[in-house]
Order: structure tokens, then sequence, then C-alpha cells
């Protein structure tokens, strides 16, 4: 397994709109054994986490959360060698696990089929495309989806529909751009990749099934990064998590990308510090993301989307001028808060506790990102310093 970051610094992404609180994420029961490059879906009331890498050995377990009691049970092992990096998705009660990569950077392009009813896994027709690693995998519908990623020497832009009536893959419309690391998720009868590594690691496309078409969307608008996850709620997709390629630490925050206006602005940051190749996956009105580099995480939590949009904008502030030579000030209708600035490998370069003046003339010019946290919740920022 390639060498990952250390987290102990991680940054901050920032929106357009960029008010947050951390209290609409809960946390809930940890799975059963921690792990990164993991794959995450839901069918029904059920979420579900399997293969990865613990830290010492690559998996090919297979865990079921239930919504109802905040309880994991382990399921049948996917019966394929164990792997990390590779795809999920579900269609109806069957879900779905396919391609990645094994312990001797070993590509696969297989795809197998675990019922939920029988807790078997069938294997069926392979990808008959490249086996990859770090690909994008969704479904629309009773359709499935598998795309871009990469091998261990070239990139992918290619986009394959499977039919499990079939059993049949069919090549579609490639991605606009290759890419790895990328983010997929389907709202309706439209698919959605966006981010990830490699050139314009912001854009953001819609895929329209019938008409096997790719168009360009509101570029995701916080920080560029790759090895983040995605899910939807509604006609809502979030994108949050990971890491800015090339670049030491990780985020722990989420963008919404609203799908009648193509507008993003911020969501709910998870209250933990960064983390990336994590998984997540969406049951009703709620949102998961779950384990993770920063260390082999096991956690879970849970994002409730309602909350998120009623209360997101009860915390209100401005940072005024930016850019600026480094004086800045703060507007904030709160009397007790704290203000922390980071510098863009995430270290602290000033923190104050009630002053709504920020002198930073001291440091290079560049960017630096700026926290603001008060009981009501918590106001992110990118400031300039010219």
């Amino acid at each position: 397994m390639k060498q990952l970051f250390n987290i102990s610094a991680f940054l901050i992404l920032f929106c357009p709109v960029a008010r947050s609180q951390s209290g609409c994420w809960t946390q809930k029961a940890n799975i059963g054994v921690g792990r990164v490059a993991a794959v995450g879906f839901s069918i029904g009331t059920k979420g579900y986490i399997g293969t990865g890498y613990d830290g010492f050995s690559w998996l090919s377990d297979f865990w079921e959360w239930d919504q109802a009691t905040d309880t994991w049970s382990q399921k049948a092992s996917i019966p394929a060698p164990a792997r990390e990096l590779a795809v999920g998705f579900s269609i109806g009660t069957k879900g779905y696990i396919g391609t990645g990569r094994d312990s001797a950077v070993i590509c696969y392009n297989d795809f197998w089929e675990w019922d939920q009813t029988t807790n078997i896994w069938l294997q069926k027709a392979s990808l008959p495309a490249s086996a990859r690693w770090a690909a994008v995998g969704f479904s629309i519908g009773n359709k499935g989806y598998i795309g871009t990623g990469r091998d261990n020497n070239f990139l992918f832009s290619d986009f394959w529909e499977y039919d499990p009536l079939s059993d049949i893959w069919s090549q579609k419309a490639n991605y606009p751009f290759i890419r790895e690391h990328a983010v997929g998720f389907s709202i309706g009868n439209k698919g959605y990749i966006g981010t990830g590594n490699w050139t314009g690691s912001t854009v953001f496309c819609e895929y329209d099934q019938s008409l096997n078409v790719w168009t360009g969307k509101a570029n995701f608008s916080g920080t560029p990064r790759t090895e983040a996850v995605g899910f939807s709620i509604g006609n809502k997709g979030y994108i949050g998590t990971g890491n800015p390629s090339g670049f030491p630490g990780n985020f722990n925050d989420f963008c919404v990308w609203d799908q009648s206006t193509d507008t993003w602005t911020q969501s709910c940051y998870i209250p933990t510090s960064g983390r990336s190749l994590a998984v997540a996956f969406s049951i009703g009105t709620k949102g998961y993301c779950g384990t993770g580099l920063g260390g082999a995480l096991q956690d879970l939590w849970e994002l409730d989307a309602l909350v998120g949009t009623e209360d997101i904008e009860k915390l209100q502030a401005s940072i005024y001028p930016n850019p600026s030579n480094g004086n800045f000030s703060i507007s904030i209708n709160e009397k007790e808060f704290t203000v922390t600035v980071y510098d863009v490998s995430g270290k602290v370069v000033c923190e104050s506790k009630n002053e709504k003046q920020i002198n930073i003339t001291d440091k290079p010019s560049g960017i630096y990102f700026l926290r603001i946290t008060t009981k009501e919740g918590t106001v992110n920022r990118k400031i300039i310093k010219e």
C-alpha cells in the first residue's frame, strides 16, 4: 500500500457560504474492524462497509449497520482476494463490489453480487475493461455504473453500465476527464462524478442516463481535493473529507450541491480531525461517513440533513477587507468566540479570544484559513494576505 499522509496537521475546507455547526453530526457505533480505502453503500435501512486495509492486512470482510438499533453485525466475507480501493453500490436488495487492488498491487476487474436476503455472494461478469483501482461506482435505478480510476501505469476516463438482469456490461460515453480517487453518486436518473486526483480536480459533471451524455456543472467550490467521499439526500449531493493532492493534511467538512439551482454551499463539518479514504452512504434523510485514514478509523458519523439546513443560518460572520495587507476585521453577532488562523499546511499561526481584529502582517503573503468557534457553531473562511 502506498505511504499515506499523517493527519496531525489538518486543513479546513472553505465554501462560498461558509457557515457551519458540528451539532448536525452525531457519532454512531464503531465498526468492528477499523480500515481505510473500503467500500460503503446502503440497502433499505441498513448500511454496509467492507474490504479495505486495516494498517496490517488487506481485508475481504463485510459488515452491516442497522440504523434502527445502531448495531453492527458481520456478514459473509466476499469470496475473492482481499483488496482496497474497490467500488461498491446497491441495486434493490443486492449489493455489488468490484475492481480494487491487493497487497501485491495486483489490479482487479472482477465483480461480485451480495444478496441481502440470503447473505450469499455470487461472482458476476467481470468489468470488460482494464483492471483498476480508485475508480467510481454508483447506481441509477436498476443499472450500476463503474468508471474512471487507474491501474499501475495509466489513468482512465471510460464509463461502463451494468445490467443485473442480463449480467451484461455496456460501455457508455467517457467521463470528460481522466481521474482517480474521485467521488460519485446519483440523484434521480442522473449520475455525478467530481473532484479527484488529476487536472481540474474541482470539476463536477452530470451524466444523463437517458441521453448518455456528460454535462459540466458548477465546479466544486471548496479546496481542490482527492480521496474524498460523496452521497446524496433528496435532490442534494454532498462531498467532503479527503486531502489536498500533493500536500499533507486531511479535511473534515462537507459542501452540499443543490441539483435545482446548480449551486454549492457549506454543510456541517464532522467534529473530528480530518480524514481521507473514508466511506459514505445515505439512508433516508441521513448521511453517513466513517472509517478512513487517521489511523485505520472505526468510527461512523451521521449527518441529519434537516438539522443542517434549519440551523446553519443561526451563526453569521464576515471578514473584511479580504484580501488585505494582513489586518483583518471580524463582524460577528456573538460576544464569546475563538479565532484561529491556519496556514496552508494546517499549522496554527494566530489564535485569540473575543478579538475582532486579526493581524498577520508579519506572515508571508498567500492563502490562510480562518476558523471562528462559538457555542452556536463554527464559521470557516479563506483569507488572503497580499
